[in-house]
């Protein structure tokens, strides 16, 4: 075969080739058209088979928010003891681990302050007694005609004197657990729970001198019921208002869901995080939640009517998010959208240029977003 066929049998063939792929660009014309960013499909094109349709519903839903949160201790369920005067520890009456209860006996100690104190409220209950003797004196010497008032006034004055002194030195010793009364002067002081709960730091030996200034000799926490305090973006601030409840979960306990209480919301920005911190009261019977230790936290809302797809509708473009909806007739609409996420990960809340039942495209939307 020489050069001359062989050239003329190659434009032949490139020829058929070209007549095809004006065809099939012809055909493919037939099959849509864009306008105005609408477009309009012919049924019989093989990317309408691909589509899949649906009608836009609005249904009760409860969005949720995900956060990270750090556990903490209640203040109130916190006790903190330290020695009230510098002495000499003589015995110590608990463990670390070990659950007390309020009023129970923690440790006691010899001290000379202690002492001092136990005199002084020796003292201000006899100025009490004598001062309340001499005003009784005066009231009958008062009643009986004999008395005089300049001197009833003096009783009077001196008695409010001695008791106050009296009820101070007792509430000093209510401190402690004790009202001082039964205490002879001379004996140890014993210090007593402020509180129910379980001894987790314990810092006391036996023989060790102590001053008033010294770092806590005992702590104790209930930990039945602790807090959480998790932060919310300042973007996502339009939650605080529709928060219902949240969850609680620990890595090391996947399957074990914590219904926490909502607490408290600060009203104050923290300016490093730009963000908001809320404080969850969380049940802690398990033991599984532990102070200190990071958790995730769901927020959900409280019940409200959403637009419901399932994510297969929504497509992503370099900016935004958006369905297709579909027009009069056979002509389709893209339109922006945007999403919250919801309970079922199938399925996002959306809102947009949207209007319940509106029929859109749940499968397949891919087909169109790629005609040009």
């Amino acid at each position: 075969m020489n050069v001359r066929v062989l050239g003329v049998i190659v434009l032949l063939i490139f020829h058929a080739v070209s007549c095809k792929e004006k065809e099939s660009e012809q055909e493919e014309e037939k099959e849509y058209t864009i306008t105005n960013g609408a477009i309009r499909l012919d049924r019989q094109s093989p990317i309408w088979n691909q589509l899949k349709f649906d009608t836009l519903q609005a249904k009760e839903v409860k969005q949720s928010w995900q956060s990270v949160g750090t556990v903490q201790i209640i203040p109130a369920n916190n006790a903190i003891v330290s020695s009230p005067f510098s002495g000499r520890i003589i015995d110590s009456y608990v463990n670390v681990g070990q659950k007390v209860k309020k009023g129970q006996a923690l440790f006691s100690f010899h001290s000379t302050d202690f002492y001092t104190a136990q005199k002084e409220l020796a003292d201000s209950k006899i100025e009490y007694n004598q001062a309340k003797i001499q005003l009784e004196r005066q009231q009958d010497l008062t009643e009986k005609g004999v008395g005089v008032q300049r001197e009833l006034e003096e009783a009077e004055a001196l008695f409010s004197i001695a008791a106050s002194a009296y009820e101070n030195s007792k509430a000093f010793f209510k401190i402690f657990g004790s009202d001082g009364q039964g205490s002879k002067i001379g004996e140890a002081l014993t210090i007593y729970s402020p509180i129910s709960g379980e001894v987790i730091k314990n810092q006391i030996s036996i023989g060790q001198y102590v001053k008033e200034d010294d770092e806590p000799l005992l702590q104790i926490a209930s930990l039945d019921k602790l807090w959480v305090e998790a932060q919310v973006k300042e973007k996502d601030f339009a939650i605080l208002e529709q928060i219902d409840e949240a969850t609680i979960t620990v890595d090391a306990y996947p399957e074990d869901k914590i219904t926490g209480t909502v607490k408290y919301i600060n009203e104050v920005i923290d300016e490093d995080t730009r963000s908001i911190k809320i404080l969850i009261e969380a049940q802690n019977t398990d033991k599984h939640l532990k102070p200190g230790m990071f958790v995730n936290v769901k927020f959900r809302s409280v019940q409200q009517k959403k637009l419901v797809v399932p994510n297969t509708a929504i497509l992503q473009d370099s900016d935004n998010q958006y369905i297709f909806v579909q027009n009069e007739g056979d002509e389709f609409k893209k339109i922006e959208v945007k999403t919250e996420s919801d309970d079922n990960e199938k399925y996002s809340l959306v809102s947009g240029d949207l209007t319940e039942g509106d029929t859109y495209i749940t499968e397949g939307g891919i087909y169109l977003a790629s005609l040009k």
